[in-house]
């Protein structure tokens, strides 16, 4: 599927287009339609050709790109680090795939009225394999963010450490990471006060990876 995202002066107009050999996965597509929280953009969608159109709507979402031209508040980088674990939960609670989330730069998003990045989701089948991974997005994210010196610059060194060392990479990984940065605490003990419906800020299962591509080791086989 073709993205093209145009700046306009009350925001930015993201629509995509996929080919006549790109199959639509329809419960996905309901599924993000219908909303999945702040993590992913909802769109609408209809046929074109023999193909589909989507319109994602980005709502105050600013290219990321643009937000990082400028010095970085640490609390937005902060909030930026922990949108990668939404973006995985958001997956889990709503059955989706995050082989198809667009991690390419160009095309993440960090919307200030929710002190949150936002990711662009692909229903459709095959068309993000030539995405980049959520590793590459997070590296990008931590290289050009232009951050003050002091506790933000040391965060920023531990994640991009991290990251170097995450050849086999996890969500589980991820979470315990940001848990021993402390980034974490305060939204976990207010989870724990929430509704356990609230799925999207449970804590990773650490059963599973998402679906992704890169998974953590394989046990040991048994003697």
């Amino acid at each position: 599927m073709k993205l093209r995202a145009r700046a306009r002066r009350g925001g930015v107009r993201l629509t995509g287009v996929s080919s006549s050999s790109e199959e639509l996965l329809y419960p996905e597509a309901e599924a993000i339609r219908c909303g999945c929280g702040d993590a992913l953009f909802t769109f609408t969608y209809a046929p074109k050709g023999k193909g589909w159109r989507f319109e994602y709507f980005t709502g105050t979402a600013r290219p990321l790109q643009a937000v990082l031209k400028a010095p970085l508040p640490s609390e937005h980088f902060e909030a930026m680090l922990t949108s990668f674990l939404e973006v995985g939960r958001a997956a889990d609670a709503h059955g989706l795939s995050l082989q198809r989330v667009c991690f390419q730069d160009r095309l993440l998003f960090f919307d200030p009225a929710r002190y949150s990045l936002r990711f662009v989701y692909l229903p459709v089948r095959g068309a993000a394999q030539g995405s980049s991974s959520p590793l590459e997005a997070l590296t990008f994210v931590v290289q050009q963010s232009r951050l003050p010196a002091g506790p933000a610059r040391i965060l920023a060194q531990r994640t991009l450490d991290f990251a170097k060392r995450a050849c086999v990479f996890s969500w589980p990984e991820y979470e315990s990471f940001l848990n021993e940065q402390g980034i974490l605490e305060e939204r976990h003990a207010s989870s724990d006060r929430s509704s356990s419906a609230d799925a999207c800020h449970r804590p990773l299962d650490r059963r599973c990876s998402f679906g992704y591509d890169f998974i953590t080791p394989p046990k040991s086989p048994s003697p």
